[in-house]
């Protein structure tokens, strides 16, 4: 769990707002919030998480906690998460999984609902409500993984290609952290390595993109003055971010050299 001012109050809420009630296996709801809340990564997803059916199964409104003075992201992503009844199940998903926060918090939702573990006894029901939520993680994984290769693809053109720094804050987080043992950490570690990076005139041509949950694999021909690079990136992305990567690069290979198997090296 996150703790921090605005987490401790949400803490709080949650417990109050569920205090009496039970999950379907008979335990204190809250257990399932708290357990949604230490897969989160940050302090506004906690949050969300903490509060993700307090207004669908409380007296509590949004209003009610605007006031409170919780965050306008994850009063927007709260109200994403509380399913109006009237919109069918996979529209209000579909929903939910345009926004990064309601989307993060939703999949760790359903992956915890789908935990049949938490039966005493699993009947017809109980597996028609996992089959839905199935269905449900596929969509969101599919946008998650969509929506990261997007981000990814965007900031190679623009950093790598046009050699543009200028929209770095809104592809990177600022505390990204670095595995290739010749670029220091976060951001500025980053612009750093550009700087003597960029001298060599690089230009990278994608090859494959793997997406994966909150990983995305890049495999690409990098050309610099001196020769071409064969290079595997992989970004883990967070909140729409790149948040971390490792790499793995062969240098000056020749782009059109055939394998054992006749095949080209890219």
């Amino acid at each position: 769990m996150i703790y921090t001012e605005m987490t401790k109050k949400a803490i709080k809420l949650c417990f109050e707002a569920h205090r009496d009630q039970l999950d379907r296996g008979g335990l204190p709801y809250v257990f399932h919030p708290f357990h949604v809340a230490e897969q989160m990564p940050d302090e506004l997803t906690t949050c969300a998480a903490l509060l993700h059916d307090v207004v669908e199964d409380s007296d509590y409104t949004l209003d009610d906690l605007r006031e409170m003075g919780f965050d306008g992201r994850v009063l927007r992503a709260l109200a994403l998460l509380t399913h109006d009844k009237s919109v069918p199940y996979m529209e209000y998903v579909a929903r939910a999984a345009e926004d990064p926060i309601a989307r993060q918090v939703k999949l760790a939702d359903l992956r915890h609902n789908r935990d049949l573990s938490r039966l005493d006894a699993v009947d017809e029901k109980a597996l028609r409500r996992a089959e839905k939520y199935d269905e449900a993680i596929r969509l969101l994984e599919g946008k998650m993984e969509m929506d990261n290769k997007t981000i990814v693809r965007a900031f190679i053109e623009e950093v790598f290609n046009k050699w543009n720094l200028s929209k770095l804050d809104a592809f990177m987080r600022e505390d990204y952290k670095q595995h290739n043992p010749g670029v220091e950490d976060g951001r500025e570690g980053f612009i750093r390595f550009t700087e003597r990076f960029f001298k060599m005139h690089p230009h990278m041509d994608i090859v494959h993109m793997i997406g994966d949950g909150d990983l995305v694999a890049v495999f690409f021909k990098c050309t610099v003055d001196d020769g071409v690079n064969k290079v595997v990136d992989i970004y883990r992305l967070q909140d729409g971010k790149l948040a971390e990567h490792w790499d793995v690069v062969e240098h000056n290979v020749d782009p059109d050299a055939r394998g054992a198997s006749g095949n080209g090296i890219f």
